[in-house]
């Protein structure tokens, strides 16, 4: 049996990498693990950029953060080329169990999100599925028109670039606990450090980081965080551009109420869902430049890193000790939801 949450290298290697299909001429980026959006050449110096992710409908987290958590996390995969999305498709396998308010309330929300990002839904496929219990129900494929040799990857990073990190650590698993426990936060932390916490949730696109980086001089690669945490997208980009890492666990952005979430809930802030942060390899010329234009748009940022090549390895360097990373099988904050539930908390 499989385990639960995305694959691992050596599953996509194994059953996935060589059997894509028919190999056009035109495909600029391929399928490869770590590697956000695929790119295709459309002639007359113009590229087509995808990317696809589940459709969530949570009812623990109800409609509005259903919809938020579909439409961004698709959004953030195309915001690393350094473009907006612009079209979107999108597939919905609904509960058959679904009220019509409770799809009203849904799909408004959707087209609400997709409307404020300035995607254009141009198609897709509805539908209600007896027995579909599933938090995923559906798939959103985005796209986005640009100019051939202007976009970037996860693919890209080059020896010796500086790794930086924005926003928080674990932002996406913080915000989520908060709304899935919200009496357990209440009770420890108090109303407004729920509210502060709870507000994260809408604070998890890239989008507006991601274009700064693109317009940024020396900046080679860009990957969002996701499942696996700061760790993991480190390794992902790296493994896409077939380089090793150095991070200092130190200068990794933990904001207070993630170090009090984290604390609380059992999950390791490093190595947990974390839309939100974007992680950005840059030149070290262009670092500082990178670093001031973000803080001037009040976003958080740090270097965290250094790109190295690949027989360096991927080291952690702590408080104590230089440890190599090991890429683990399943996401910290999912222990953290269960164990939640087990107890009862609210």
């Amino acid at each position: 049996m499989a385990k639960a949450g995305k694959i691992n290298l050596d599953f996509f290697k194994q059953h996935i990498s060589e059997k894509c299909g028919f190999q056009r001429p035109e495909i600029l980026m391929k399928p490869k693990f770590g590697v956000d959006v695929s790119v295709i050449d459309l002639g007359s110096g113009k590229i087509l950029i995808s990317a696809s992710d589940p459709m969530s409908f949570i009812r623990g987290l109800g409609p509005k953060d259903s919809a938020w958590l579909s439409v961004v996390l698709t959004s953030n995969d195309i915001a690393t080329s350094g473009y907006a999305p612009q079209f979107a498709q999108v597939v919905l396998n609904l509960p058959d169990t679904m009220s019509a308010e409770e799809f009203e309330d849904y799909w408004d929300y959707t087209h609400h999100y997709c409307d404020e990002l300035q995607i254009s839904i141009v198609g897709g496929h509805t539908g209600f599925v007896p027995g579909q219990n599933s938090t995923f129900a559906g798939g959103i494929t985005m796209f986005a028109v640009g100019d051939f040799g202007k976009y970037f990857t996860s693919a890209n990073a080059k020896d010796g670039d500086l790794i930086i990190m924005t926003k928080s650590a674990a932002m996406m698993s913080t915000a989520i606990l908060s709304k899935s426990f919200p009496e357990t936060v209440k009770e420890h932390f108090g109303e407004d450090f729920w509210l502060k916490i709870s507000s994260k949730f809408e604070q998890t696109s890239v989008l507006k980081e991601a274009l700064i980086a693109a317009n940024s001089d020396g900046v080679t690669a860009m990957h969002d965080v996701t499942e696996g945490g700061i760790f993991g997208a480190v390794y992902e980009m790296m493994q896409a551009s077939d380089k090793g890492f150095e991070i200092d666990e130190s200068k990794i952005i933990i904001d207070e109420e993630t170090g009090k979430m984290s604390a609380l809930f059992g999950y390791d802030a490093f190595q947990s869902v974390g839309a939100g942060s974007l992680i950005i390899t840059v030149k070290p010329h262009g670092a500082e430049d990178l670093l001031t234009k973000l803080n001037s748009e009040n976003i958080s940022c740090a270097v965290i890193g250094t790109v190295k090549e690949k027989n360096s390895g991927y080291r952690i360097i702590s408080e104590h000790e230089i440890k190599e990373y090991k890429h683990p099988e399943t996401d910290s904050y999912w222990a953290a939801f269960y164990n939640a539930l087990q107890k009862n908390w609210k």
